[in-house]
């Protein structure tokens, strides 16, 4: 669970990832699609995907897919 004293981002990337689900759904699920969105825009502050980022998204990946997860 986030508690209110947590910092809490997203990176520009995910943003990218949802607006994919937004923009292939129609009609009511792309409204509240859109609208989950939107609210989280307006909530949560996006990260900048650079090298820095793109770094650690990488070192991620790979151990995930070395716990075979």
């Amino acid at each position: 669970m986030i508690d209110d004293n947590d910092d809490v981002a997203m990176a520009a990337i995910t943003v990218a990832e949802l607006r994919v689900g937004v923009e292939l759904c129609r009609g009511k699920a792309r409204i509240s699609r859109q609208k989950f969105l939107d609210d989280v825009l307006a909530n949560v502050p996006v990260i900048d995907y650079d090298l820095e980022v793109a770094d650690a998204h990488a070192q991620l990946l790979v151990f995930v897919r070395q716990k075979s997860r």
